[in-house]
């Protein structure tokens, strides 16, 4: 009949309202629609769901390179992987471009994750057309991560984000930092925290050293600003004790130094009533605390404890920002100094690539890689300052020159420095050139005080400088790079770093058809 006819033709209508044209699979609007029910019945029941959003890598280059139509036909072929993984009562949408969501009812994250691993295994190891494609997630759940729908959406898409910053190809739970915590991370925690005292009052030299290696710190004493420079300059320590009297002499230059070389680390200092005014100027010069003599020992380990959290605050808001916002903006800053010097345009997305290489053989956590991703991306900043002769000039460098160019490393650190949820990125960018020998810059640092994603970024700086052209030499192979890295070993290189390296070209993470395509 006439009615039915409509009815069936409303039906069909409603039907292709609601789908993508493309996939097949819900739209944006549909996919709005069902997570604001789906978040109506956690409040109304008490029911719970996680949330999915998932990104196809690199899409912008796959369209780029094989054309809008087969671009379509892979975002098809992912469709048909996600549609064929999911339980009937879950909703798959294409969110927009590349970029898909999932709704998995009465499902936790860790649930969710096991499901949206299948996916991501099964796109990746899946025969498409021109070579490989591969997804990033982000997953949130309702009510854990949010109680309302943007909340919820705005935690999977954060943690979407993440996973792309920390390499693609993976998944990311949002608020799992700590549960993805790396061996490296246990193997930190069991050490204990290492305190530099500079202290000249011996009496409360002696209460600070019992204090503190009564509440388990390890303690390293400098008895005056040249041995504690040299202690800055060879050890790492987590936190810094000085004594304001020494300030009134060379003391404002070891808070400089260290305040300059190890910017993540709280220096305290401890000042009695007729020193205070100097106390007050250190703080002008980077220190984080003040500490009134005579001390109440028991409070001790908590001004410790106290300026230790608050960097480690800073450094979790690193990874709690809109990192799509951070990395556009780094991407941006990166564009300028391509386009600043041409010689080595795509250096540092070189860099990048090689650096995530050996953060995965050495099995660093997602924390760490997001953090060595920013640095390695933002580590050849501080050329912005160079003139443009030393860096497009033909030929070899003149000792000015290289003058110059040594101090990029900390101009960069100044200017990542400058805004304050970085500072743990821009120790990382201002100690890449540091050598185990003490012999690199800008501060002569060595062994255990370089940081190791520093020297991470060195090895992977060194290996892609080598393997590229210059105007003054061809380019090494791949196999005489790693020659000379071995050479360097133990004097400028981490032979642990080095070695990453080489099991990353083996297992064939490292992209040596890019490297060569760059020489």
């Amino acid at each position: 009949s006439l009615v039915s006819k409509l009815e069936e033709a409303n039906t069909q209508l409603a039907r292709q309202t609601a789908l993508d044209g493309l996939t097949g699979l819900g739209n944006h609007r549909s996919f709005h629609q069902r997570l604001s029910e789906q978040v109506h019945r956690v409040g109304r029941y008490g029911e719970f769901f996680s949330l999915a959003m998932i990104d196809v890598d690199h899409f912008k280059a796959y369209n780029d390179a094989y054309g809008h139509q087969e671009g379509d036909t892979a975002l098809k072929n992912i469709a048909a992987i996600i549609s064929r993984q999911l339980r009937e009562s879950d909703f798959a949408a294409r969110y927009g471009g590349e970029e898909f969501a999932i709704i998995l009812p009465h499902t936790t994250k860790k649930q969710a994750l096991v499901a949206v691993e299948r996916i991501r295994k099964a796109i990746d190891e899946h025969p498409f057309a021109n070579g490989k494609v591969t997804v990033s997630a982000g997953i949130s759940e309702c009510p854990s991560d949010g109680v309302v729908q943007n909340e919820v959406l705005d935690k999977a898409d954060r943690a979407l984000y993440h996973a792309k910053l920390t390499g693609r190809n993976r998944i990311c739970l949002w608020g799992a930092a700590e549960e993805t915590r790396g061996a490296s991370d246990a193997a930190a925690d069991s050490k204990p925290i290492q305190v530099l005292i500079i202290e000249s009052d011996r009496e409360a030299r002696l209460m600070l050293e019992y204090s503190l290696r009564s509440a388990g710190y390890e303690l390293h004493r400098a008895a005056n600003t040249a041995e504690a420079i040299k202690l800055l300059r060879s050890r790492k320590f987590d936190i810094m004790l000085s004594d304001a009297l020494l300030l009134d002499t060379d003391g404002m230059q070891v808070i400089g130094l260290a305040s300059a070389i190890h910017p993540t680390m709280p220096i305290v200092v401890t000042t009695a009533e007729h020193t205070r005014g100097v106390a007050k100027e250190a703080l002008r010069h980077g220190v984080t605390d003040l500490l009134v003599k005579p001390f109440n020992t028991n409070e001790l380990p908590v001004v410790i404890e106290r300026n230790l959290e608050r960097k480690r605050l800073e450094r979790q808001m690193l990874l709690e920002k809109s990192t799509g916002i951070l990395l556009q903006a780094i991407d941006a800053l990166v564009a300028a100094i391509d386009a600043k010097d041409r010689m080595t345009a795509g250096h540092s997305a070189r860099v990048t690539h090689i650096s995530l290489a050996i953060a995965d053989v050495l099995g660093l956590p997602s924390e760490e890689r997001y953090t060595l991703e920013l640095a390695a991306r933002l580590h050849d900043i501080g050329k912005i300052s160079l003139p443009d002769e030393a860096l497009n000039k033909e030929g070899k460098l003149s000792e000015e020159d290289w003058a110059a160019m040594r101090r990029h490393p900390a101009v960069g650190s100044q200017i990542i420095g400058s805004i304050k949820d970085l500072s743990y990125i821009a120790t990382i960018v201002r100690h890449h050139h540091e050598r185990l020998d003490g012999l690199g810059y800008p501060d002569g640092l060595q062994g255990e005080a370089i940081p190791f994603l520093s020297r991470v970024i060195a090895v992977a700086d060194a290996f892609e400088a080598m393997t590229s052209n210059r105007s003054y030499r061809k380019a090494m192979t791949c196999e005489e790079a790693v020659a000379e890295l071995r050479l360097c070993t133990g004097t400028r290189y981490s032979e642990q770093i080095v070695k990453a390296l080489e099991e990353a070209l083996r297992l064939g993470s490292v992209d040596v058809q890019q490297i060569e395509l760059a020489a």
